[in-house]
C-alpha cells in the first residue's frame, strides 16, 4: 500500500494511513472443540511414533522415552504425563496455534488432551489393538513419516547456509537494494493547525510527540506518525522529491494534500533493505528450491522400477534385514498380498 492510501478522497485527511499491513489479532481463546479436534490425534500418535523410531522394540509399543530431569505434570493411574511430552506435542503444532496457546495461558487444555490420550492409549493396549495387523501397518507408516520429515529437516538445515542466503539476497538486488527513508507524518486539515505544528516543531518539540497530539491520521497518530521504512514507490509521487531529496533528520512541509496539509520527518535513510529484515522471507523461498533439489538428488541416486506385472512380496524371516538396508523397529509394515 502506498502513502497516502489509494482511493482516499482529498477531503478525508483522516483516512491517510500506514502503508503496512497489520495482522488481525488472534482471538482471545482457542476454540475448545477445534483444539480437541487437532490435538487428540497428535496425543494418540505421539507415543507410537516415537517408539517406532527406537532401535530396540519394547515389549509394547508406545512407551515414551524418559528425558533427563523431566518434570511430571500429572499422573494417570500411576503413569506420568511430563513436560517433555507436552513440549514434544507443542512442536508438532502449527506455529500460530502454538503461539496462541502460550500467549493466552491455555496450555492446561493441552495437558488435558495428553491425559485423554494416555487413557485411550492404555485402553488400546488392554484391547490388544497393537497386535492387529492393520494397526501395525499404521504404526509403521507413522514411523516412516516421522523419519522422512526429520531427514528432510536435516538436509535443509545442512543446505540453508548463510552463504546460500547471501547469494539469494544478492540475486534479488533489484528488489532489496533500493533507497529507503524511515518516515513519520503529521496530517492536518486547516491552516491554523498547520501553523500550530510549524510553531511547535520550530520550538524544538519532538516530531512524534506533536504527531500523537495533533495529527488527524488515526492510523499513525498513536504511533507518533510512524510510517516505517518506505521506498519511493511506496509514497505518493507528489511527495517523493521532497521526502527523498531531504537529508536525514529534516522536516519537510507543510505540503498540500487535498483539502489539508502534511508534514514529513525523515528520521533515517538507507540504500536498501538489509538481509536481516528479509531473512525469513528468503529462507521460505530457498526451502522450496532446496527441497525440490534434494528430492531430485535422492531419486537420481536410487533404482526405481515399476511394480507392475503381478509380482508378489515374500514375507521375510523374523530378524532379516529388509531390502535397501535395515530399518528401525516398527518401521516396516507387515508384508503380504500383491505389490501395489
Amino acid at each position: 500500500m502506498s502513502y497516502p492510501p489509494q482511493g482516499t478522497p482529498a477531503t478525508a485527511m483522516a483516512a491517510l494511513g500506514d502503508r503496512r499491513y497489520v495482522p488481525r489479532p488472534f482471538a482471545s481463546e482457542v476454540s475448545l472443540r477445534s483444539l480437541i479436534r487437532y490435538l487428540l490425534p497428535l496425543s494418540l500418535a505421539l507415543p507410537a511414533a516415537l517408539v517406532a523410531c527406537e532401535q530396540a522394540p519394547p515389549p509394547t509399543p508406545g512407551d515414551y522415552p524418559v528425558a533427563p530431569a523431566d518434570t511430571v505434570l500429572t499422573t494417570v493411574n500411576g503413569n506420568p504425563i511430563t513436560t517433555d511430552m507436552r513440549d514434544t506435542l507443542l512442536k508438532q503444532m502449527p506455529e500460530q496455534m502454538r503461539t496462541q496457546l502460550e500467549q493466552t495461558g491455555q496450555l492446561d487444555r493441552l495437558d488435558e488432551q495428553l491425559v485423554i490420550g494416555d487413557l485411550l492409549y492404555r485402553d488400546a493396549l488392554t484391547r490388544n489393538l497393537h497386535t492387529d495387523p492393520e494397526v501395525q501397518k499404521l504404526l509403521a507408516m507413522t514411523a516412516r513419516t516421522v523419519l522422512a520429515d526429520k531427514a528432510l529437516d536435516a538436509a535443509l538445515t545442512e543446505r540453508l547456509t548463510d552463504e546460500a542466503l547471501q547469494a539469494a539476497y544478492d540475486e534479488r538486488a533489484v528488489k532489496y537494494k533500493r533507497a529507503q527513508a524511515k518516515v513519520r507524518v503529521i496530517a492536518v486539515e486547516t491552516d491554523e493547525e498547520s501553523a500550530t505544528v510549524t510553531t511547535r516543531l520550530a520550538a524544538g518539540e519532538e516530531f512524534g510527540t506533536v504527531a500523537a497530539q495533533v495529527s488527524k491520521d488515526p492510523n499513525t497518530s498513536k504511533k507518533g506518525g510512524d510510517l516505517g521504512w518506505m521506498s519511493e514507490r511506496d509514497i505518493a509521487e507528489i511527495f517523493r522529491p521532497a521526502v527523498f531529496g531531504a537529508e536525514k533528520g529534516a522536516v519537510v512541509g507543510p505540503l498540500p494534500a487535498g483539502a489539508g496539509q502534511v508534514f514529513f520527518y525523515v528520521e533515517d535513510k538507507r540504500d536498501g533493505i538489509p538481509l536481516a529484515e528479509v531473512r525469513d522471507e528468503l529462507e521460505n523461498e530457498l526451502k522450496t528450491k532446496l527441497r525440490d533439489e534434494y528430492f531430485d538428488e535422492l531419486k537420481a541416486g536410487a533404482t526405481i522400477s515399476s511394480g507392475s506385472g503381478g509380482a508378489t512380496l515374500e514375507v521375510p524371516e523374523p530378524g532379516a534385514a529388509p531390502a535397501g538396508g535395515a530399518a528401525p523397529a516398527g518401521g516396516d509394515a507387515p508384508a503380504g498380498g500383491e505389490a501395489q
